[in-house]
């Protein structure tokens, strides 16, 4: 991004952040959030507003925080203002959007009715968080920002115990198939689109296919999440503007061999649809009734329980402790 349009958005955002803190005086500001790491999250809370108390809404942040921070290995930015907007009327946590800046902002659009199992329920939070991690791309490429958070979301809450395994991968083997689902002469690649379900599927189906080739390749010693890591560390967060093919070069530098430029040229620019009843077979998992079950014996089974391993409940404690 050139500098002229870095300095507007800048602007954009700290001028939004005064309209929204000017107008909603009946905000209040809950005591800091501070993580284990030194990571200071300030909430924004209306006040008497929402079915649940401040501790839950408290214990909600903070395990979904420590998810995204046992990913990640640390939580990608030191300060985070989180502000919840309320929804009359709605039991459902509907939206989130991150933006960048000093202290990049999460806002989450929350139903004042929403109870507590919503909460424990929702993905939005996390996939906001997940942004805080990887570079901010140019927008054709907005596909593998917002397929990444898709794919790694709940992988996280899977390893942290805030979601059963069964789910992640019922949701992926039902909404991955949409983002293919068009018109063939339409279809011309990912880079660019804006129908929602080839943004977020597609770039779900992007990751999880570079997942099982980084996991082929090295026999298990490296991963998808090893190469977001990676350029977690080399290239900075949310905040930073960088390249695509400059980022993934990098990683698969780091890895060894080349898996994630190739794909993503693929899979941007081309035509490329993926075999996803094979996929699906190869890694175990089988349709029955209306939910799926697991194949332990197929080929890539053992890939398909990697990578949501190692599990722990460490992030589901939180909310037992409310």
């Amino acid at each position: 991004m050139n500098t002229c349009l870095r300095v507007l958005r800048v602007f954009f955002i700290a001028a939004l952040q005064f309209c929204i803190f000017s107008a909603e005086t009946s905000f209040s500001q809950t005591d800091p959030i501070r993580l284990s790491d030194g990571t200071i999250i300030q909430c924004s809370i209306p006040q008497k507003t929402f079915a649940v108390s401040a501790t839950s809404i408290k214990a909600w942040i903070e395990a979904n925080a420590c998810a995204i921070r046992s990913f990640y290995g640390r939580f990608p930015v030191k300060k985070l203002q989180l502000i919840l907007r309320p929804v009359a009327n709605s039991n459902e946590i509907s939206y989130g959007q991150a933006m960048p800046g000093n202290t990049p902002q999460i806002t989450i659009y929350v139903g004042t009715n929403a109870p507590m199992s919503e909460f424990k329920d929702s993905w939005v939070l996390a996939h906001e968080m997940t942004h805080l991690g990887f570079p901010t791309l140019e927008r054709n490429y907005h596909w593998l920002e917002e397929g990444m958070a898709t794919y790694v979301e709940p992988i996280a809450r899977v390893k942290t115990g805030l979601l059963p395994e069964l789910d992640f991968w019922e949701e992926f083997y039902e909404k991955a198939p949409s983002a293919f689902q068009i018109d063939s002469k339409a279809n011309t690649g990912l880079n660019g689109v804006r129908d929602f379900r080839r943004v977020y599927w597609g770039g779900a189906v992007f990751c999880l296919l570079a997942d099982i080739e980084i996991r082929q390749k090295t026999n298990g010693k490296h991963s998808f999440q090893s190469a977001l890591k990676h350029i977690f560390e080399r290239h900075g967060s949310f905040n930073e503007d960088r390249d695509a093919l400059e980022i993934l070069r990098s990683a698969d530098k780091f890895l060894g061999f080349q898996v994630l430029e190739p794909l993503f040229v693929k899979m941007g620019s081309t035509s490329f649809e993926p075999n996803l009843e094979k996929l699906w077979s190869d890694l175990g998992i089988a349709q029955k009734g209306n939910t799926i079950e697991f194949k332990n014996e197929a080929p890539l089974a053992h890939i398909r329980q990697a990578i949501c391993s190692p599990k722990t409940s460490a992030c589901s404690v939180f909310f037992e402790k409310k």
